[in-house]
């Protein structure tokens, strides 16, 4: 078969080699076709056009087609459609070693913004922080490239005496421990949903990370009265006053913005709930007065969320202690939102953070019995404590704090309006909350005899939320409350 030959050839003729056919088609065009036999009756198959492909390339393929069916039994169109995946496999594998970690972190971003879960701008934000700032040497590099071994030498140097933090003049130890478990995040999401890797390098350093400690941690009840009583009046210029004298603040931690996170803090104490659920909590969604809940066809005052982790509608009953602190944010009411942003370019948002507040309250409050400092993540565990002290009921923990699980069943039910919801649980808010601020008497509560929790229920209330007990280095259960 030559190309002087092939060129020749009209419409409807054909060449023929060993089963190779060169065929000139009704237009003109000529191309490659493989005959064979297939019991007893003929097949043909069409794989490229000339000149595209040349003489050497289309034999060398009628070579392979041939080898193929006598040693596999496989057609030339299947083994087309094998070669076809090894190219296409080969393409991704490539395209994958160049997905990089930072490039990683957007489809990541992309993905939880889609589906709608973990897509909260400040849990984004914090996120994406944290890996820029934790594993900045690896941000540019491909996967495949970054080995367990890499990540765990550079956890131990971020954890080390050769890394100290410019805030506190320690190391990092947090903030590497927060890094590897989004990293962990990130691969799982490459090995799993992506098909980018196959295998976690972060798992090795996973498995050597201490628990974190801060989730164990709750006010002790002297502390949560306390507390509600430094919110009450942290707003009193001659008692700011004396904190600035005392020299336990500043001027400068007592600006309008510092109020309003002292407000949302003080929430974040009597509804037990996230901070971005109270952060972003909206003036619409808050029915404060009678006229309004009872618009609502509600018999009690309660506001109404979306659950930042499930997405769920959540009623929230307003107790005493919550009516006067709403009470006061509506007279200062400047924008849509009850914990409003006063930063210049977002008065029409809400407050970003409330650690600025929370800055204050460690000042006035430095020693605590059972944490280090205050956050919103130990008001939410000691608010769920509390819940379970009076209710000794998992189910109802639960649903006090919008944790609702899809996999275990309750026996109680959720409801389908909120403001049913917060009526229905009304009275165990008001109970807890008196516990928290010290209001027991205005009640008519006696919880004088509520024990604490052992060691057994601690471990239960933390199974319950978490599928796991998780024992620290001394053997004792810890409870965490997420």
């Amino acid at each position: 078969m030559k190309d002087s030959e092939i060129r020749k050839l009209k419409p409807s003729q054909q060449i023929t080699d060993n089963g190779l056919v060169a065929r000139c088609n009704g237009a003109g065009s000529i191309s490659w076709v493989m005959a064979f036999k297939i019991n007893g009756k003929y097949r043909r198959h069409s794989f490229a056009m000339y000149p595209d492909t040349s003489i050497d390339e289309a034999q060398a393929r009628a070579v392979s087609y041939r080898r193929a069916w006598k040693d596999e039994g496989i057609t030339p169109k299947e083994f087309d459609s094998v070669e076809t995946e090894k190219r296409e496999a080969k393409k991704k594998l490539e395209a994958d070693k160049a997905i990089t970690l930072r490039k990683l972190l957007d489809i990541y971003e992309e993905d939880r913004k889609n589906f709608g879960r973990g897509d909260a701008p400040k849990t984004l934000y914090d996120n994406r922080q944290t890996v820029l700032s934790v594993w900045e040497p690896f941000l540019d590099r491909p996967l495949q490239k970054i080995t367990s071994n890499d990540i765990l030498d550079h956890y131990r140097y971020w954890i080390s005496s050769q890394r100290l933090s410019k805030v506190t003049g320690k190391p990092a130890v947090a903030q590497a421990n927060k890094g590897v478990r989004i990293l962990k995040a990130l691969y799982n999401f490459a090995m799993i949903v992506e098909e980018l890797v196959d295998h976690n390098p972060a798992l090795k350093t996973s498995k050597r990370i201490t628990p974190i400690e801060s989730r164990k941690y709750t006010l002790l009840k002297e502390e949560s009265v306390e507390l509600f009583g430094w919110l009450g009046h942290v707003h009193d210029k001659q008692f700011q006053g004396e904190l600035i004298k005392q020299g336990t603040c500043t001027s400068n931690d007592f600006t309008p913005a510092r109020q309003i996170q002292l407000d949302a803090i003080g929430l974040l104490m009597l509804s037990g709930l996230r901070r971005n659920e109270v952060l972003e909590l909206a003036w619409d969604s808050v029915f404060l007065d009678e006229q309004d809940y009872k618009a609502e066809e509600s018999t009690v005052p309660f506001f109404h969320i979306v659950t930042s982790k499930q997405k769920r509608d959540f009623g929230v009953p307003i107790t005493k202690e919550m009516w006067g602190l709403l009470k006061g944010r509506q007279k200062q009411r400047t924008n849509d939102f009850v914990f409003p942003s006063l930063k210049k370019g977002f008065e029409d948002q809400p407050m970003s953070t409330e650690r600025g507040g929370f800055e204050i309250i460690n000042k006035i409050m430095p020693k605590l019995g059972k944490a280090p400092r205050l956050s919103a993540n130990v008001l939410r565990h000691t608010f769920a404590t509390n819940c379970y002290k009076i209710l000794k009921d998992y189910s109802k923990v639960d649903l006090m704090t919008g944790h609702i699980s899809g996999r275990r069943n309750t026996n109680t039910s959720t409801h389908v309006y909120v403001h049913t919801m917060a009526e229905d649980h009304m009275d165990w808010f008001q109970q807890v909350n008196a516990i928290l601020c010290g209001t027991e008497d205005q009640h008519g509560f006696d919880f004088d005899d509520i024990p604490e929790l052992t060691e057994e229920e601690e471990a239960e209330l933390f199974t319950a939320h978490t599928g796991t007990v998780r024992k620290q280095t001394d053997n004792r259960v810890t409870l965490t409350y997420e």
